[in-house]
């Protein structure tokens, strides 16, 4: 039997934890009989819950900030994981904290990895062009081992520009339909947002935005990242969500709006244009 051990910086919502949850149902559903263990900070309970009834199996890992305490965890769960010779072991690794600290400790361990490149940009977003360089050397050395995934063709091609991974493996993103109301009129906000509370994610626009249209009702739904924004003052017409379904993220908001400074491929968007969803990008 092959057990794929999928790391997640968070359980929040995001791509990540929803694209994993997808994963598993599509091996359910089609009886593969592929174990499937996640590894994440217990930091949203309705996914924690999700992932329960799916039969998955949660093992709680510190926040991968905290180095020395990962580093235990790493030891204690991988190393007994690695020696149990009943099951093929495969760790993937999601975003890029879990490639940047995990991946080397699995390397050391002798763990055949996956490392997905979500949206991969060469400047990861930053000004200082300098610290880019810096990550993006270290990110060259992490593709030499393991496996490196590229979504779609554009990405394959910027990974293999910027990194020259030993391995890499194109894949499809497969987005499903997301059920809502055609027909609906009286949606509770006119306008979404759907992402972490950060600055990538351009959570402070949507403050601006929101300020600028007072007419107007927004919803963000996400949670906090880190201490971003954590002492702003939210406009009354913006409500704050940490968590829901797509579906019902569907069937409250009008329009959504991706404001992402940068993205490879909004999982939002996409799910929109699959479930013909007005959004603004």
């Amino acid at each position: 039997m092959i057990r794929l051990v999928h790391f997640l910086p968070s359980l929040d919502i995001g791509g990540a934890p929803i694209n994993v949850m997808r994963v598993i149902k599509w091996h359910k559903k089609n009886n593969t009989k592929i174990q499937h263990i996640v590894c994440s900070p217990f930091n949203n309970l309705k996914m924690q819950k999700l992932f329960i009834k799916l039969g998955t199996e949660l093992i709680e890992m510190p926040d991968i900030k905290n180095y020395l305490q990962l580093l235990r965890f790493i030891i204690k769960n991988l190393f007994l994981l690695k020696c149990d010779r009943s099951h093929k072991t495969l760790a993937i690794l999601h975003g890029r904290g879990c490639g940047l600290l995990i991946k080397p400790l699995l390397t050391v361990l002798n763990f055949e990895t996956v490392l997905f490149f979500r949206g991969y940009t060469p400047t990861y977003g930053l000004q200082n062009k300098f610290y880019a360089f810096i990550i993006r050397q270290y990110d060259k050395i992490l593709a030499k081992f393991g496996t490196c995934v590229a979504v779609g063709e554009d990405e394959i091609t910027i990974i293999s520009k910027f990194l020259k991974p030993k391995k890499i493996l194109k894949i499809r993103n497969p987005v499903p339909h997301i059920k809502w109301d055609y027909n609906k009129k009286d949606f509770k906000f006119d306008f979404g947002f759907v992402g972490r509370r950060s600055y990538q994610k351009g959570f402070d626009r949507a403050l601006r935005i929101s300020e600028e249209n007072a007419n107007k009702k927004f919803v963000w739904i996400g949670n906090i990242e880190g201490l971003q924004f954590s002492g702003v003052s939210i406009p009354k017409n913006l409500h704050i969500i940490n968590y829901l379904p797509q579906e019902k993220i569907f069937n409250i908001v009008k329009v959504l709006i991706c404001l992402s400074r940068w993205e490879g491929c909004s999982t939002i968007i996409s799910e929109s244009i699959q479930s013909k969803k007005p959004f603004l990008p």
